[in-house]
């Protein structure tokens, strides 16, 4: 199991919301989540907060190290299109700068049919389990 794999696992916040895992490699990370009744506003459209959880979670995914701790530090997030229900919105995260322990993330979020639904950064701070700086 690699260290993705086993966040997820131990990420009770993005089993809630269904997210899975479809491709990870090194900086690099996949992300699914179905859009779901419960997820979604007055207006019928997808809860922004629900897309930027998942943007999130694929940046810090993305970015993380065996053995360190991922942090968010800032996350800034534009909303394209709307997502709807029954929507399969992909996250694709991508580690775009990594500078001692400061990482930046781009994220591209799309739905079933390819289309844009956010883009977002985040800038990402590791921190060594074991070290309690």
């Amino acid at each position: 199991m690699n260290r993705v794999e086993q966040l997820l696992n131990n990420d009770p916040a993005s089993q809630m919301l269904g997210i899975t895992l479809e491709k990870c490699t090194k900086d690099e990370c996949r992300l699914v989540m179905l859009v779901t009744d419960a997820m979604t506003n007055g207006y019928d459209f997808c809860h922004g907060g629900f897309v930027y959880s998942l943007a999130d979670t694929a940046s810090a995914f993305a970015a993380a190290v065996e053995g360190e701790t991922i942090l968010t530090a800032s996350h800034l997030i534009e909303y394209l299109a709307p997502a709807k229900n029954g929507d399969r919105l992909t996250a694709e995260a991508k580690v775009s700068i990594n500078s001692g322990r400061n990482r930046f993330c781009d994220v591209k979020v799309c739905d079933q049919n390819n289309q844009l639904i956010a883009v977002s950064r985040s800038k990402l701070i590791s921190k060594r389990i074991a070290n309690s700086e």
